[in-house]
């Protein structure tokens, strides 16, 4: 074996589980897609509108789709309230159930789509019955001027999914302006509804829905501040909801609502490893990253162990690469097949350590072993803002040393300058 590998994508496995939720999930999506425009007729006799019926309409379908599909549930909570009568509201975009949760929350509202959607079957009939905007034919005269002609009716929203496309690596990535001009031009707050765990039931480059709670958290309006541009008030509301989207995936694991999600990437692996992850797993170290400060940038894991909480970290910082020193080959076949993927780095000789500047560090190396402590030495004096450590060790300058009351584990955190 090399001593240093890159890693490319691997599926995740494949249960029973995992082939009744796709069977089940795409054959009533697809009968509510195609059984949408029949509704139509009735949608425009009825009092209250026609978008009002079929807002009505597609969160019945939606939400349905979630309750037929056995091991993916769909969760709101937040300013409900707020949300209701939100005349532009954003989402973070990490996966194609995001559509059903977006469709699925309260109020009445249109979306805006790629144009792809109106070409694929039958998602396209659904969303040409729907009447959804296609984002790729608006002009930005229709965000400003041509506002209030495309949202004349004061009881209907849109949601917008700014990023302009799904997330393929999991980060929340820079929002276009367009929904912002819009709620300008209109003079309306804008509503952020954060997603989580959609990208944990159907990952990009796969079509198998695997087990995962969505997780849809409505946050108070926004206004723009004083002499605040567009972009700048955009980068605003994404990096709120890139914290609380952190918060949340903490929540939910906390709470165990992705525990399932979680042994379901054991599955396939040697029944006696499967014991062994069950072991570490109920010793409940993994939590103490659920406690730490939101950290942005690249881990450095020396020593994954059985991978409870290597996987813990992927599962938060599914962008982040991570560059993983491990010698035990079947920890490290574990580590393949749970949590490694595109550009993360393996090296298994530990002579030859190529550390590529990390902002993070995870270490479970045993405070006896030949190499912990100039390693450790050498990180400290580096861009390393938070150490992860397993047993005793010294607090080197300008970092803070809390437990959590997760012994043996440390934390050290460098000081603000």
């Amino acid at each position: 074996m090399n001593a240093t590998e890159t890693r490319s994508q691997k599926s995740w496995p494949v249960d029973g589980w995992t082939v009744l939720n796709s069977m089940c999930g795409y054959s009533s999506f697809a009968f509510f897609c195609l059984t949408l425009p029949l509704f139509l007729p009735v949608a425009m006799i009825l009092p209250g509108g026609r978008r009002r019926w079929i807002a009505t309409a597609m969160r019945f379908a939606m939400r349905t789709v979630f309750t037929v599909t056995p091991t993916v549930s769909w969760r709101c909570d937040g300013d409900v309230t707020t949300l209701k009568n939100a005349r532009v509201v954003v989402s973070n975009h990490e996966g194609m159930l995001d559509v059903l949760a977006a469709c699925s929350l309260p109020g009445i509202r249109t979306l805006l789509a790629k144009t792809w959607v109106f070409r694929a079957f039958p998602l396209g009939v659904a969303a040409r019955a729907a009447g959804l905007y296609n984002s790729d034919a608006l002009t930005p005269e229709d965000f400003q001027e041509g506002a209030t002609a495309m949202l004349p009716d004061s009881r209907v929203g849109i949601l917008v999914f700014p990023e302009g496309s799904r997330s393929r690596d999991g980060a929340v990535h820079r929002f276009r302006p367009g929904a912002f001009v819009l709620a300008k031009n209109l003079d309306v707050p804008v509503v952020p509804v954060v997603i989580a765990g959609s990208r944990l039931g159907i990952r990009p480059g796969s079509l198998w829905i695997h087990p995962t709670r969505v997780h849809s958290r409505i946050l108070p309006a926004m206004q723009p501040q004083p002499e605040e541009s567009h972009r700048q008030f955009a980068a605003r509301v994404r990096e709120v909801m890139v914290q609380e989207r952190h918060r949340l995936m903490c929540e939910m694991l906390r709470h165990g609502d992705l525990d399932r999600h979680r042994r379901h990437r054991s599955f396939g692996l040697p029944r006696s490893v499967r014991r062994q992850i069950a072991a570490e797993d109920l010793q409940g170290h993994w939590r103490l990253l659920l406690k730490v400060s939101f950290t942005d940038g690249n881990w450095l894991i020396l020593g994954s162990e059985w991978s409870t909480m290597a996987l813990t970290v992927r599962l938060l910082h599914p962008e982040a690469t991570i560059q993983l020193v491990e010698t035990n080959e079947d920890r490290l076949a574990v580590a393949r097949h749970q949590w490694l993927q595109d550009g993360d780095q393996v090296m298994t000789n530990i002579d030859t350590i190529t550390i590529n500047h990390p902002t993070a560090v995870m270490c479970a190396w045993a405070d006896n072993h030949p190499q912990r402590a100039s390693v450790l030495t050498r990180l400290a004096e580096e861009s390393v803002t938070m150490m992860v450590v397993r047993g005793p060790v010294d607090t080197p300058n300008g970092f803070a040393l809390t437990s959590f009351g997760m012994e043996p584990w440390s934390v050290l955190v460098r000081r603000a300058a």
